[in-house]
């Protein structure tokens, strides 16, 4: 996977690649961003107590320089992925595992994010018209404005049922399956984790190896120390006095030999030529070749004109 920027295949300009959105590069970097948004807006509503929540909120998204967000990338492909993950990045702290005060927060992210989109630009910029959300997140969002009931959040109500209603009226949600089926196109975010290369090198050899497929880096590495191995191998000298592979097999295979009947061998070697013939035959259909078949007979002819020759079982 590359994150960094390519050319399109249009015009040759360069963009950020479409994955560089689902990435650990941005996810992280833009969940922390939304936290850091979270308590300076908690701080500046608890000492101020705005009578107008949402203004104060659009006061700090914009001190902070979200509202330049919007316009981050250009490129349609690149920028349907950006849309995206940008909403689902907001509209995951929006489940009821997160305080209320978070899910306030997030809603007003989302609402303000996704009605920043430019409209009648020339050239037209690409901006989605859906958020895809999942079926049990859907009710226990539009049921949201019931749980502020405490005197610190029961302000946000009129604003919490403004946006849901606004939402709602222009059939934003696009509903899919529950959220454990895993119905979000990725699955899971990050998808792709950045790894410095650094913090590669600082990994003893010791760790434990990551389940999957092999990248391309450890097969060249595995095989450049098996290549290493076997020159090492080839090159070294057999001790004095020690015995081969080969001379142990021509050892094992003569006291083979000696034990088994004659007429057993001479046997197998007419089983052998016969069915070479017989292969030969029906493979190439009389176009020739000899296939092998010269070296069966000259091995079965010294099997018969001499004693140290077993025909075929002589050949390697």
């Amino acid at each position: 996977m590359s994150l960094a920027p390519a050319p399109t295949a249009t015009r040759g300009e360069i963009v950020l690649q479409p994955n560089y959105f689902t990435s650990s590069i941005y996810v992280q970097a833009l969940r922390d961003d939304i936290n850091t948004l979270t308590h300076r807006y908690h701080e500046a509503y608890t000492n101020a107590q705005c009578a107008q929540p949402f203004q104060l909120f659009k006061s700090i998204w914009c001190s902070q320089g979200w509202h330049w967000l919007i316009f981050k990338v250009f490129d349609r492909r690149t920028r349907d992925r950006f849309l995206d993950t940008t909403l689902r990045l907001f509209l995951e702290r929006m489940t009821t595992n997160e305080s209320p005060f978070t899910q306030i927060v997030a809603l007003f992210g989302l609402y303000t994010f996704f009605y920043s989109q430019p409209k009648g630009t020339s050239p037209p910029l690409y901006g989605v018209s859906n958020i895809p959300i999942p079926l049990d997140q859907y009710v226990s969002l539009r049921s949201f404005p019931e749980t502020l009931t405490t005197p610190l959040l029961q302000p946000f109500q009129p604003s919490i049922v403004f946006i849901l209603t606004k939402l709602l009226n222009d059939q934003v949600f696009f509903i899919v399956p529950r959220s454990d089926l895993g119905t979000l196109n990725p699955r899971d975010l990050p998808r792709e984790i950045f790894v410095d290369e650094s913090s590669v090198h600082a990994v003893g050899s010791t760790a434990p190896k990551k389940k999957g497929r092999p990248t391309k880096r450890d097969k060249a590495k595995k095989a450049r120390k098996t290549l290493n191995e076997l020159e090492e191998w080839l090159t070294q000298e057999p001790p004095t006095g020690s015995t081969t592979a080969m001379d142990e097999y021509q050892s094992f295979k003569q006291q083979l030999m000696a034990n088994v009947d004659h007429s057993a061998i001479e046997k197998a070697n007419g089983l052998v030529h016969e069915r070479l013939k017989e292969a030969r035959a029906v493979v190439t259909m009389g176009s020739g070749g000899d296939w092998g078949i010269e070296r069966v007979e000259r091995a079965i002819s010294e099997m018969n004109t001499s004693t140290g020759s077993y025909g075929v079982l002589s050949l390697l």
